[in-house]
C-alpha cells in the first residue's frame, strides 16, 4: 500500500504546466488530506482516482463525482504509513448510468486484502428517470450477498409521485417500508409530504410536510417545514424560509422565521446576505440573528470572499462578531492555489491566534493537495448535460445554501455524504433547470462533507465543512 501512495505521488509532476495546446487539459488522479490536532499537521486520508479507458473528460476536485471512473481508492494514514480503507468499483450501462457500486474493505484490516462490503445496485426507465437503488451487504459467513436496504421511486408523466425506503426482514425473508415520500404539484408549488412506517402494526403515520414554491426563473422563493403533532391531528408550522434574488437570479438574501406557537405567527429567527461584483462573483455574506429585545437584526458572522485575476476564490475570510467591540474579528481563513487550467491544486483552513495576531492551524483544521494528470481532448466525448453548482458558507453551522443550474431541465437526487461515503441525507427533485435549497447540517457533527447531484451519468460534487 505504501507502494501504491508513491504512485499517487508521482502525479504531482503535472502541477503547473503551461496550458498552450487547445486539444491538452488535466484531471485529478490523487487526493491528499493533512488535519491539525492543536500541534502541528499530521496525514490525515489520501484517495486515487482510476478512470475508464478511452475516457479524456478533464476535471478537478470539484467535479471528480462527475468523472466516469473506474475505480477510487480511499487511504488513510496510520504509523507512518497510508492504509486502505475503501475501494470503490463501479459499472456504467450503454447510456452511461452508473448501474453498480460495489464497495470493498481490506481484511484484515490495514495489511489484508481486499473483500465484498457492501453493493448498490441502480435501474432506470426509458426516460431515464431513476427506479431503484438497491443496497446489500457482504455477508462473510455465508459467503453471499443478503439484501439491505430499497428505495424505490414511481414517476408520472415524468414526474416523480412517490420515493420509498424499505429494509429486509432476514428473518422472514421479506421487505418491509421504513419510510416514503409522497409529491404533489400545484402551478409553482411542490408539496413533499414525509410518512413513517410502523413495522410491527404494519401502520403509516405522518411525520413532517415540505412547501416550496418557485417564481418564473424556477427559483425557489420560499419553503416551508410542517411538523405532524397527533395530538392535533393536523400539520403544524414549524419553520419558513424567504429567499430574494437579483435581476440575475443571485440570490441576494435568505430569512428563516420560527413558529411561535403563544403568538401563533412566524417570527424571525436568522438570516443571511449576500453581495456580488460586476462579474456576478460572490465577495461576502453575512449572517445574523433576531433580537426580540430591540427587534432588530444582531451580527454573528461573516466572510469576505477575496477574487485572483481570473475571479476565482483564492481565499475566505470569515469573521466573528465581537460584542465588546462592536466589530467582526478574524475567525478561520481558507486559501486555495490554482493550476494553469484554473484547477485546483492545494486548500488550508486556519484559524485567528490573537496572541500571536496570526493565521494559523488549529485543533481540527484541514489541509489538501491535488494532482493531476495531462489529458488529450482529441478523443471526443458525449455530451451531457452539465450543471453548474454552488454551494454555501463553507465553514457552516446550522444550513448549507444549494444552487444548480442545468443546461436543461433535469430530474436528479441531492446527497450530503461524510468523508467515509455514508449518505446522510438525500433529496430527489424533478424537472427543474434552476435550482436553489437550504440543507438543514444543525444535526451533523463537526468535520468535512460533500454534496453530491446526481442525474444518470453525470454527478458533480461539492465539499463543505461544519464548524461547531
Amino acid at each position: 500500500m505504501k507502494q501504491l501512495y508513491k504512485l499517487i505521488a508521482v502525479s504531482a509532476l503535472f502541477l503547473g504546466f503551461n496550458n498552450a495546446g487547445a486539444q491538452v487539459s488535466s484531471r485529478i488522479v490523487s487526493s491528499q488530506t493533512d488535519k491539525h490536532d492543536g500541534t502541528s499537521w499530521q496525514h490525515y486520508d489520501s484517495s486515487r482516482y482510476i478512470f475508464n479507458w478511452g475516457n479524456n473528460n478533464p476535471g478537478d476536485a470539484s467535479t471528480i463525482y462527475s468523472m466516469q471512473k473506474d475505480t477510487t481508492i480511499a487511504l488513510f494514514y496510520n504509523a507512518s504509513m497510508y492504509y486502505g480503507l475503501y475501494k470503490h468499483a463501479y459499472t456504467y450501462d450503454a447510456q452511461g448510468r452508473v448501474i453498480q457500486h460495489l464497495w470493498l474493505t481490506q481484511s484484515p484490516p490495514l495489511s489484508g486484502n481486499w473483500i465484498n462490503y457492501q453493493n448498490v445496485t441502480y435501474t432506470y426507465d426509458a426516460n431515464g428517470n431513476m427506479l431503484s437503488e438497491k443496497t446489500e451487504e457482504w455477508d462473510n459467513v455465508n459467503n453471499a450477498w443478503k439484501n439491505m436496504g430499497l428505495d424505490s421511486r414511481y414517476y408520472t408523466n415524468n414526474k416523480l409521485m412517490k420515493d420509498s425506503i424499505k429494509f429486509w426482514d432476514a428473518t422472514l425473508s421479506v421487505w418491509y417500508y421504513n419510510s416514503a415520500n409522497t409529491y404533489s404539484y400545484s402551478g409553482d408549488t411542490t408539496f413533499r409530504a414525509f410518512d413513517t412506517h410502523d413495522y410491527a402494526t404494519h401502520t403509516w403515520s405522518h411525520y413532517s410536510r415540505y412547501i416550496l414554491v418557485y417564481d418564473a426563473n424556477n427559483n425557489n422563493t420560499f419553503s416551508q417545514y410542517d411538523q405532524w403533532y397527533s395530538w392535533l391531528n393536523n400539520y403544524r408550522p414549524y419553520y419558513k424560509t424567504i429567499y430574494v434574488y437579483n435581476a440575475n437570479n443571485q440570490q441576494l438574501s435568505y430569512t428563516n422565521q420560527m413558529w411561535d406557537t403563544v403568538a401563533n405567527a412566524f417570527v424571525n429567527s436568522d438570516r443571511n446576505v449576500y453581495a456580488y461584483n460586476a462579474s456576478y462573483q460572490l465577495v461576502a455574506d453575512s449572517a445574523g440573528v433576531w433580537n426580540t429585545t430591540t427587534n432588530s437584526w444582531d451580527a454573528t458572522t461573516a466572510i469576505k470572499h477575496i477574487m485572483d485575476s481570473v475571479n476565482h476564490t483564492d481565499t475566505a475570510i470569515g469573521l466573528k462578531w465581537d460584542a465588546a467591540t462592536s466589530s467582526f474579528v478574524n475567525d478561520v481563513r481558507r486559501t486555495g492555489t490554482f493550476n494553469s487550467y484554473y484547477q485546483i491544486t492545494s486548500g488550508i483552513t486556519e484559524h485567528w491566534n490573537t496572541l500571536a495576531s496570526a493565521w494559523q492551524g488549529a485543533n481540527n483544521d484541514y489541509s489538501y493537495k491535488y494532482y493531476y494528470e495531462l489529458v488529450n481532448l482529441a478523443v471526443p466525448s458525449v455530451a451531457v448535460n452539465k450543471p453548474q453548482v454552488m454551494l454555501f458558507p463553507s465553514p457552516a453551522n446550522t444550513v448549507v445554501n444549494l444552487s444548480v443550474n442545468w443546461e436543461k431541465a433535469t430530474s436528479f437526487s441531492v446527497a450530503v455524504i461524510d468523508i467515509q461515503g455514508r449518505i446522510l441525507k438525500r433529496y430527489m427533485e424533478h424537472n427543474i433547470k434552476d435550482y436553489k435549497s437550504v440543507i438543514p447540517v444543525a444535526d451533523l457533527p463537526a468535520g468535512n462533507y460533500n454534496v453530491i447531484i446526481s442525474s444518470g451519468a453525470v454527478t458533480t460534487s461539492e465539499r463543505f465543512t461544519i464548524m461547531k
